[in-house]
């Protein structure tokens, strides 16, 4: 599968680990920054990014703003 594009987009997922997996090996998509229990980027194409969070941490106040949403 060869993914062109998307304008930026978040997802709310529990295994960070089983994502990046995911999206690297069956999409080809590359990790830009992760931060272990809480996200992983993806590059998409030439300029977009997909976000991917674990639910719970958005509902912190230690990064800021807070999503408010769980799974």
């Amino acid at each position: 599968m060869n993914i062109h594009g998307i304008i930026e987009t978040a997802i709310y997922v529990e295994d960070l680990d089983k994502t990046e997996d995911f999206y690297q090996t069956v999409l080809g998509l590359t990790a830009s920054a992760k931060e272990p229990g809480r996200h992983v980027f993806f590059h998409v194409g030439a300029s977009s990014v997909l976000l991917a969070f674990v639910a719970d941490t958005t509902l912190k106040g230690d990064h800021l703003p807070s999503h408010g949403t769980r799974p």
